[in-house]
């Protein structure tokens, strides 16, 4: 089993002037790998929150509708994933180092390819080899018909020393009804087909912004077919959390198996963020 570690560059090298973060703070980073190769796991870092920010939104770190894809330092980037990808080299249980999460849809494809392989080549040079980690490279809709298409005439299509992190989440605030989102999972499952060297990165069974806008029948249902979907991912699936505040209990693995929401999970190996 693995657990998904994500951080935010300020974790690494602390914040950027005039950003309202702590850090850096690689100690408590330290700590979390320690006790998860204690417990026996695998762990997958996750760069979450990039210098400058990759989007828009609150996931990387800050939510700015100002935010244009060339505030995103890309170099400085680079920076932490070489850090990180030092720091943990000879780790053990650090299997994997996902090098940027959910970049927006407005990066160019060019300026993606042209940092993903560069940040392929930094986790490499900083001591992290094929045969033991895999970088895990941003899967999102937009990019992955692009990205897989020059990954795989460079480099092949069964690779297991990278991976395409591909997010699937539908709520809050999509706009397609109800029927039409619990239609999604059979999508992603042909989506999984295509891309032999996927993983799914996350996934909710949010289905409304008001959880108590749907039956539990239906998330049992929606939850049952999401797992048939993502199964058939090659490097596997992650939830989005293993805990979430209050209200959150839809993002939040504990919870949902406490409800009884999710099907027979004994001989499969889920994990979580």
């Amino acid at each position: 089993n693995a657990v998904r570690i994500p951080f935010g560059y300020w974790a690494v090298t602390g914040p950027t002037k005039g950003e309202p973060f702590v850090g850096p703070c690689l100690l408590v980073l330290d700590q979390a790998i320690s006790w998860a190769r204690q417990s026996g796991l695998q762990v997958i870092l996750d760069l979450q929150a990039a210098p400058g920010g990759q989007s828009s939104s609150a996931a990387s770190g800050r939510e700015d509708r100002t935010w244009n894809y060339k505030h995103w330092a890309v170099q400085e980037t680079l920076e932490v994933i070489d850090l990180v990808a030092r720091r943990y080299a000879q780790e053990p249980c650090v299997s994997g180092l996902a090098v940027l999460s959910e970049p927006s849809d407005s990066i160019p494809i060019d300026i993606l390819i042209d940092f993903c392989t560069k940040a392929t080549q930094v986790v490499r040079s900083a001591g992290m080899t094929e045969d033991r980690v895999a970088v895990l490279l941003p899967g999102t809709e937009a990019h992955l018909p692009g990205l897989t298409d020059h990954w795989y005439k460079n480099h092949g299509r069964y690779d297991i020393s990278f991976a395409f992190d591909v997010q699937c989440y539908q709520a809050p605030g999509d706009w397609r009804p109800q029927w039409a989102q619990l239609r999604v999972p059979a999508g992603r499952a042909r989506e999984m087909e295509r891309v032999p060297s996927a993983c799914v990165g996350g996934w909710s069974l949010a289905l409304a912004a008001d959880p108590q806008a749907v039956d539990t029948e239906t998330i049992r249902h929606y939850a049952s077919k999401q797992v048939e979907a993502y199964d058939s991912a090659p490097l596997g699936w992650f939830f989005h959390a293993w805990t979430e505040g209050p209200g959150r209990g839809l993002w939040d693995f504990r919870e949902c198996c406490k409800m009884g929401i999710f099907p027979d999970l004994k001989n499969r190996a889920p994990a979580c963020i």
